[in-house]
């Protein structure tokens, strides 16, 4: 095997508490456990320093468990509830899992009563009881009428949505009821103080009444002062015409209506996915939009190769005004690849997430993402394709001042969708359902795509990989595509000083048969963003284990 950078050395056949030394990241490893081999799993890292365990399982509930500070396990609890079903799981969605006035708070939809409800579990972090549960919202009650104006009538879904902000207690939750007899009444916003208590409800009206349709994109919530949300809203030729615009709005605290702007050069989006970030010193709104656009070569020249249009645009949200945007092209990242990664072409990946930094530059991680499905008499298959990651760096202006390109090869039985790594950092899931090691349907979407870290002077992208994908060139071609996660390691690629080197997380398995990989949608940061923990799964050919992982980088 050619030799691969190591900056991690760890002992796997030793039980308990590992630790890693060397000159890269520090790596604890808790004590084994039995694989999660189905359902979701779940970490939530405390202010406390407690770690919090969830494993959401197909049936008997949810598994918790407690670590403490220093790795070591503490308490386990099943939970299961009285306002939810502990058998039904795989039929709900994580509406978000945070840490609200030093409790575990899970917020879970599901169907109860035939009702999409949103029920709120509260947890004690030390001992892992139920504090409190509540029934915090619900849509209109299905039937079969119902079911078919959805798949035959273009009747949008029901949706309930939590947002919480990252800097306070505070929370909104929003929920779609698109049966509402009563235009006006179809979607609501609900804004809670850290106790749960609610302290503003408002109706989203359609701005004068301009679009009959409004789809909610994202939402962010500052303290108890506003709730800003940014929406599309359209009309179609039956309804008033074709038109459709970006929306943001502004509901204050104390209000009953929302303050809207309607974004003008948005005239022609459509399709739109949006994220939202923002920046507490500047007191701005940093908005990523991804859009299919009719003038997409006009607007991003003619040369343009990709489908969707990315925007960042700069909002301030005491005003509802653009202060200003730009149209992101990742230059550095295609010119990274053209270089290292044996490119003709540029770097055409999709946002999965951005991020503000501390210096107030701005970070975007794209990943390439082609769907395909494929149909044989009354059945369609749909597989997504997850290749090269780009990482681009703007400063707080929003013009480009670095990037770099890495290259991967992955298939996903089942969509990704844009954005995807954002939207499962706020709540959003993949239900596993058979074996870790040998899983189909979309269920394995846990163990792909990848992680980002910005850690001091270094930049850390985290994926699991086949071992031999590690040797030869760096280019995507090159590699074997992974489509299965048993035979994986996860590799950390290191961007440090304009140099850029890859080693394994968790050891070189050197000749051995054996991999440890990580599932990366249960992974979590601390609060103080130093230490990101994720859960690493061993197979070494005779067993199977599991342990959460502690990564300081």
């Amino acid at each position: 095997m050619k030799a691969i950078l190591l900056f991690v050395s760890l002992i796997c056949a030793i039980p308990g508490l590992l630790s890693a030394a060397g000159p890269g990241p520090e790596v604890k490893l808790s004590k084994s456990f039995a694989e999660p081999v189905d359902g979701n799993t779940r970490l939530l890292m405390m202010k406390n320093g407690n770690t919090l365990f969830f494993h959401f399982m197909p049936k008997g509930g949810i598994k918790v468990a407690v670590y403490d500070s220093t790795g070591k396990q503490k308490r386990t609890k099943i939970l299961t509830g009285k306002e939810w079903d502990a058998d039904d799981l795989a039929k709900g969605t994580l509406g978000g899992l945070y840490e609200i006035n030093g409790n575990a708070v899970i917020f879970l939809v599901q169907m109860v009563k035939k009702r999409l409800s949103l029920i709120r579990i509260v947890i004690d972090p030390q001992t892992a009881a139920v504090k409190q549960e509540d029934n915090l919202a619900a849509s209109f009650k299905y039937n079969i009428f119902k079911g078919y104006a959805m798949f035959f009538g273009g009747v949008a879904m029901p949706e309930i949505r939590v947002e919480k902000d990252p800097e306070s207690d505070y929370y909104a939750i929003c929920v779609l009821n698109s049966f509402s007899s009563d235009r006006s009444k179809r979607l609501e916003i609900v804004h809670y103080d850290g106790t749960h208590q609610e302290i503003n409800r408002a109706f989203y009206d359609s701005p004068n009444g301009t679009y009959k349709y409004i789809d909610p994109l994202a939402m962010y919530v500052h303290r108890d002062e506003f709730v800003f949300i940014s929406s599309f809203g359209y009309n179609t030729a039956t309804s008033g015409g074709k038109d459709s615009r970006i929306i943001i709005s502004r509901l204050d605290k104390g209000a009953t209506k929302f303050d809207h702007q309607l974004l003008d050069y948005t005239d022609d989006f459509s399709h739109v996915e949006a994220a939202l970030q923002y920046d507490t010193t500047e007191r701005t709104v940093q908005m990523l939009t991804l859009t299919t656009v009719e003038r997409i070569k006009e607007l991003k020249g003619k040369n343009a190769r990709n489908t969707y249009a990315t925007m960042l645009h700069f909002i301030d949200p005491a005003k509802l005004t653009v202060k200003h945007k730009h149209f992101l092209e990742n230059t550095y990242a295609s010119s990274y690849a053209q270089e290292k990664l044996g490119y003709k072409h540029s770097y055409t990946g999709i946002p999965q997430n951005f991020v503000i930094n501390p210096d107030h530059s701005i970070t975007v991680m794209s990943e390439e993402i082609v769907q395909t499905t494929t149909s044989s008499g009354n059945t369609s298959s749909t597989t997504t394709d997850l290749g090269d990651i780009g990482i681009s760096r703007y400063d707080k202006l929003g013009q480009e001042v670095g990037g770099f390109a890495v290259a991967k090869k992955q298939q996903v039985t089942g969509i990704v969708e844009p954005l995807y790594i954002y939207r499962k950092n706020h709540g959003a899931w993949s239900f596993r359902t058979g074996s870790i090691f040998f899983t189909t349907g979309i269920s394995n979407k846990s163990f792909f795509s990848y992680e980002y870290v910005h850690s001091g002077d270094a930049e850390y992208v985290l994926f699991n990989d086949y071992v031999k994908n590690t040797e030869g060139k760096e280019t995507s071609k090159s590699k074997k595509t992974m489509r299965f996660v048993s035979g994986t390691n996860t590799i950390c690629y290191q961007k440090k000083n304009n140099q850029v080197e890859k080693f394994y997380l968790f050891g070189d398995p050197g000749e051995k048969e054996v991999s440890r990989f990580v599932i990366l949608e249960g992974s979590a940061r601390s609060p103080d963003q130093k230490t990101f923990a994720t859960i690493m799964l061993e197979n070494n050919g005779n067993s199977k284990r599991a342990f959460v992982a502690w990564i300081k980088f």
